[in-house]
C-alpha cells in the first residue's frame, strides 16, 4: 500500500545517507539472500526433499524445484516486522560510543538526519521515524534527561539550604554567605576533576548536588559555634578563635572520614563509581577549604555593615523528644529491636534488579523505539555472548545452549546456513538415482555449505579478524 511505498522510499534514502558518513558502517535496509544461490537447493524446506525422494513425481515438476530456489536466493527484501508496520534500518559505527562527546555528536547528527529526510518529501511527514540500539544508544538521552534532572535538582537544593538556614539562624544573609564558599567549592573541585578527567558521566555529574547537601554541615557546624561564641564574649576574634579550635577540630575528622568513604569507589571497575570515589575525595577537602577560608572573610565583611541579630531557633520540640526518650527508653529499645527483626526479615527478600534497562526511564523515545523492535523483530539486547573457535565448536555450544531451560532463544552465524545438510544432500543423491535426467539440473550437484562461504556483510558481525565465532543467547 501506499505506507508500505513510503515506508521504503524513505529507508532508501536516509540509508543511502548514512552510507556516505565514515562514522557509520554495514548499513541494512534489505535482507540479501543472492549469497545462497549456487546452494539455494540446500535452503529448501525438508517436506519438499519428500518430493525429490518420490519415485512417482515427473521429472519436469522436480526440476523446477531448484530452478525456483535459484530464483527466490537472487531476491533480496526489506528489513520488516511480520505485520508489515516497522521497518528497519540496521547499522554499526566506526567511533568509540565509550567517549560521550563522540557519541553525543554522532547521535546529534542522526536525529538531524532523519528530521532532514523527513522534510524532504511531505509523505514522509506521516511517518513515525526514530532510532535506538544497546545501552551506549538509550545512555545517550537518558544523560541529557539526568542533567536536566541535576540542574533542576541542584537548584530546588539550593534553595531548601538557603530557607532551612533562614529559618534556623533567622537571617536573610548569613544563608547567602554560607552558600558562597559551596559554589566556590563546586568551582574549584569541576576545575580539578576535568584535569583528571576529559568527560563526566550524569552520574558523577550529580556531585554538585552532592557537594551541596554535604558541604552545608560545615557552614552550620561553624556558624552555631559561632553565634554562641559571639553571645558569650561578643569577640569576633575570640568566637572565631573558639569555633576553629573546637568545631574545627570535629569537622575536619568528618570530612576526611566521608572522604574516605568515597574514595573507596576509586577501586571500583564500574568508571561511573571510579569517578565519583576521585570526585568526593578531591571535592570535599576542597569545600571544607573553601568554607574555613572564605567564611570567615565574608562574616566580618558582614558585620561591618552591622551586627548580627542573634535569634537562632531554639527547637524546643528536640528538649521534648529528649525528655521523653530518657522517660521511656525501655520500651523505645524494645520496638527499636522488634522493627530491626522484623526488617532484618524481610530484607534478604528485597529484589535486587540486575539489568540495567530496566534503570533507564521508560519515557525517552530511544526506549520506546527498542521496546518497538524488541516486540516485532524478535530481538533482545540482553544477550550471553560467547566466542568459540571454529564450526564444530560453535555447533557443540549451540546444542548444548539450546538445551538450558533459563536460554529462551540461541543466535549464531548457523542461523544462516541451512538446516541439516547431511540428510539434505543424501535425498538429493537418492533422487538422482532415481531420477538420472535431475543431474543435468542446475543447482543439484551442490557440497556442503560453511559460515566461511558466506559473505562479509554477514560474517563481520559474527566471525573475528582472529577467527573466533559468536553465539548470542536470549534468557528467558
Amino acid at each position: 500500500d501506499s505506507n508500505a511505498y513510503t515506508a521504503k522510499a524513505y529507508a532508501r534514502t536516509l540509508a543511502k545517507k548514512l552510507e556516505k558518513d565514515s562514522r557509520w558502517e554495514d548499513v541494512q535496509y534489505k535482507k540479501d539472500f543472492s549469497f545462497a544461490a549456487e546452494k539455494g537447493i540446500l535452503y529448501l524446506p525438508e517436506e519438499q526433499f519428500a518430493a525429490l525422494t518420490d519415485p512417482r513425481a515427473a521429472p519436469e515438476i522436480l526440476g523446477a524445484l531448484p530452478t525456483s530456489t535459484l530464483e527466490k536466493a537472487t531476491l533480496s527484501e526489506y528489513i520488516v516486522s511480520d505485520n508489515k508496520k516497522i521497518y528497519l534500518i540496521t547499522m554499526g559505527f566506526t567511533i568509540d560510543m565509550e567517549n560521550p562527546l563522540e557519541r553525543n555528536y554522532l547521535l546529534d547528527d542522526l536525529g538531524r538526519l532523519i528530521t532532514e529526510t523527513r522534510e524532504e518529501d511531505k509523505d514522509y511527514e506521516a511517518l513515525d521515524v526514530g532510532f535506538t540500539g544497546g545501552l551506549m544508544v538509550i545512555d545517550y538521552e537518558g544523560d541529557k534527561m539526568a542533567m536536566q534532572d541535576i540542574y533542576r535538582t541542584a537548584f530546588i537544593t539550593l534553595i531548601l539550604i538557603l530557607i532551612l538556614l533562614f529559618v534556623s539562624f533567622r537571617s536573610l544573609s548569613l544563608p547567602l554567605l554560607s552558600a558562597i564558599p559551596l559554589l566556590i567549592g563546586i568551582i574549584w573541585t569541576s576545575g580539578v576533576i576535568f584535569l583528571v578527567y576529559d568527560s563526566l558521566n550524569a552520574l558523577s555529574a550529580a556531585f554538585a548536588v552532592l557537594l551541596l547537601g554535604l558541604g552545608i554541615d560545615f557552614c552550620i557546624h561553624l556558624l552555631t559555634r559561632f553565634m554562641g561564641e559571639m553571645e558569650e564574649h561578643d569577640n569576633v576574634t575570640l568566637a572565631f578563635e573558639h569555633t576553629f579550635v573546637h568545631t574545627g577540630r570535629a569537622v575536619i575528622l568528618g570530612c576526611l572520614t566521608t572522604a574516605a568513604a568515597f574514595f573507596s569507589f576509586y577501586f571500583a571497575e564500574t568508571k561511573a563509581l571510579h569517578q565519583l570515589g576521585v570526585i568526593g575525595a578531591i571535592g570535599l577537602p576542597l569545600t571544607l577549604v573553601a568554607v574555613f577560608v572564605l567564611l570567615p572573610a565574608l562574616v566580618v565583611l558582614r558585620l561591618k555593615f552591622g551586627r548580627f541579630k542573634l535569634k537562632r531557633s531554639r527547637f524546643n520540640i528536640l528538649r521534648v523528644v529528649g525528655v521523653q526518650i530518657q522517660r521511656f527508653a525501655p520500651g523505645i529499645l524494645v520496638i527499636l529491636v522488634a522493627l530491626f527483626v522484623l526488617f532484618g526479615i524481610r530484607a534478604p527478600s528485597a529484589k535486587l534488579s540486575e539489568s540495567m534497562y530496566e534503570l533507564m526511564p521508560t519515557e525517552i523515545e530511544t526506549y520506546q523505539q527498542l521496546e518497538k523492535v524488541k516486540e516485532n523483530f524478535d530481538y533482545d539486547p540482553e544477550q550471553l555472548t560467547c566466542v568459540v573457535k571454529g564450526q564444530r565448536e560453535l555447533n557443540r555450544c549451540v546444542k548444548e545452549f539450546q538445551n538450558v531451560d533459563g536460554v529462551l532463544k540461541v543466535e549464531s552465524i548457523l542461523d544462516y546456513l541451512p538446516e541439516n545438510q547431511d540428510q539434505k544432500l543424501e535425498a538429493i543423491k537418492q533422487a538422482v538415482r532415481l531420477h538420472p535426467e535431475l543431474a543435468i539440473m542446475p543447482g543439484i550437484e551442490v557440497t556442503p555449505m560453511s559460515y566461511k562461504e558466506l559473505p562479509k556483510e554477514i560474517s563481520r558481525s559474527w566471525v573475528s579478524d582472529e577467527g573466533g565465532v559468536l553465539d548470542k543467547d536470549n534468557p528467558r
